[in-house]
């Protein structure tokens, strides 16, 4: 998905956008203890798919919030 070159033993949390619709959609590299918030907008029609660790993606609704933590 185009995300950054990272040392195999850095512990980081890695976010990368998938499926972009914008060339500057860059991934970020968080400290392991980052807790991430995935909020989508209220009263919006258009489907938004959440895919943790590449596991199955998840079906998010109007004004859902997902946290993201490290296991």
């Amino acid at each position: 998905a185009g995300g950054p070159v990272v040392e195999p033993t850095a512990r980081n949390f890695i976010v990368s956008p998938i499926c972009a619709h914008s060339v500057h959609a860059n991934a970020y590299v968080l400290s392991p203890e980052r807790v991430i918030t995935v909020q989508t907008e209220k009263n919006s029609y258009k489907p938004v798919l959440l895919s943790v660790d590449g596991g199955r993606a998840f079906s998010l609704r109007s004004g859902d919030s997902i946290e993201v933590r490290r296991s």
